[in-house]
């Protein structure tokens, strides 16, 4: 077990080494606009070691300019076999990489890293918003790393990000656009997570002081990271916040699904991972706020919270990294009960909604940990409330108005465990289980 972690642990330094070298003598740095028109153009024109340095307001590809959108455009960047860094050239406000046609565009990504290592710092990147593109449809893809490993410095991307090598975020945020959970996670699509870290092993990831959350109007997958192993987790001053759901249904036309609020961090068939934590907030997003309610022939049907951390089908240990720290796990809140009068509307007889249960601070499902956790705090959601309704779509009977219990839901535990999972304080190293 020892053995393996140093040899994980070398792996890392040389790959940390790598991005933290100085830049060979003959590197050079490459503007845009001026040595280069966009983004590829600098890429291509670069290797490994250089810099390119975005000025101001950057357009990044050749798709023709839509006129509607002055200085909008959409992106599709290629790093390939190169290890560079691209920096905008504000600071404090960051430079700003914007795109937006106002047709539906293919799911393609918005910028695809292969056998490189990528530093991104000072930049604000924003993929087209749905409302740009005419309501429901594919939006712009993710950034995408396949193999190597990704760094981001002081940026602010309003997009989704499809990881599979080392991760780094430093002093950023991510807010992603995600409706419905998906077992897919190759493109970005309404389907994805803000943030999904899969199919790896080896690897590590570092987040501190940053943010990464999904749009709470109308997403709700905010991070997921599954079929990783072997690898190292570091979460320092941060915040995952989960969205809410979105989940509307139509009679007989859409009958919605995923209305339960979104884990702040899902860990799926993830076995031998490391999580070390120094001061985190890990909250669930509540389920569908607008639960048991009508607009129209729309009904909102209600869901549950999510989990401030969800545990599901993986083994590993948790632990603080820095002493005096501690980490705050909350589960979202359920959402009310009521009745619906769909017979008003003439889509059929009246559907009555239980109030829905509060998410979970830690849940595991068929997973075991180990934890040497000295200072936290886990909290569940509330329970959706109940409601007594008189039915005045129906003629009262001889005992007056009929009246409809919608029972209230359940609340959210502190921490959940099934019964084939295991979370165990242990603070001997050396009696950490051998996976």
């Amino acid at each position: 077990m020892r053995n393996r972690q140093r040899h994980i642990f070398k792996s890392f330094l040389l790959g940390s080494l790598v991005l933290l070298a100085p830049r060979a003598l003959d590197a050079k740095t490459i503007t845009i606009p001026g040595d280069a028109d966009s983004i590829q153009e600098a890429v291509d024109l670069a290797v490994s070691g250089d810099e390119i340095v975005c000025v101001s307001e950057t357009v990044n590809t050749s798709y023709k300019k839509n006129p509607k959108y002055e200085g909008f455009y959409l992106v599709n960047v290629t790093i390939k076999d190169k290890n560079i860094k691209i920096r905008g050239s504000k600071e404090v406000e960051r430079t700003r990489i914007t795109f937006g046609p106002d047709v539906l565009v293919t799911a393609e990504d918005m910028i695809n890293i292969e056998n490189a290592q990528v530093i991104l710092e000072n930049l604000y990147l924003e993929s087209p918003p749905m409302t740009r593109l005419g309501g429901l449809g594919p939006i712009a893809g993710p950034i995408t790393l396949v193999s190597g490993s990704l760094t981001l410095n002081n940026c602010q991307f309003v997009n989704n990000f499809d990881i599979r090598g080392s991760f780094f975020l430093h002093d950023s945020s991510i807010l992603g656009y995600s409706f419905m959970n998906s077992s897919s996670y190759s493109r970005c699509t309404i389907l994805t997570p803000s943030l999904i870290i899969h199919s790896a092993s080896n690897i590590q990831v570092e987040i501190s002081n940053s943010t990464i959350s999904s749009d709470s109007d109308t997403a709700f997958v905010n991070m997921i990271v599954s079929g990783v192993s072997d690898s190292s987790f570091i979460f320092t001053n941060s915040a995952f916040i989960g969205g809410d759901s979105n989940c509307e249904i139509i009679p007989g036309i859409f009958s919605g699904s995923g209305c339960d609020g979104s884990d702040g961090i899902k860990f799926e068939n993830c076995q031998n991972i490391e999580l070390k934590i120094a001061s985190g907030l890990f909250q669930g997003g509540p389920g569908n706020p607008f639960g048991s309610s009508r607009s129209g022939n729309v009904i909102n049907k209600p869901g549950k919270g999510g989990s401030g951390i969800l545990f599901a089908n993986s083994s590993g240990q948790i632990m603080d990294s820095q002493i005096g720290t501690k980490a705050v796990f909350i589960g979202g809140n359920g959402a009310d009960g009521g009745l619906l009068p769909l017979s008003s509307i003439g889509s059929g007889p009246d559907i009555l909604f239980n109030g829905t249960a509060g998410g979970n601070g830690l849940s595991f499902v068929n997973s075991y940990f180990r934890h040497s956790l000295n200072w936290f705090i886990a909290k569940g959601g509330y329970g959706g409330r109940g409601t007594a309704t008189t039915n005045s779509y129906k003629t009262p009977g001889p005992n007056g108005p009929e009246i409809v219990i919608a029972n209230p839901g359940a609340p959210g535990l502190p921490i959940s465990l099934d019964e084939n999972s295991t979370f165990q304080f242990l603070t001997d190293i050396a009696q950490w289980p051998i996976y």
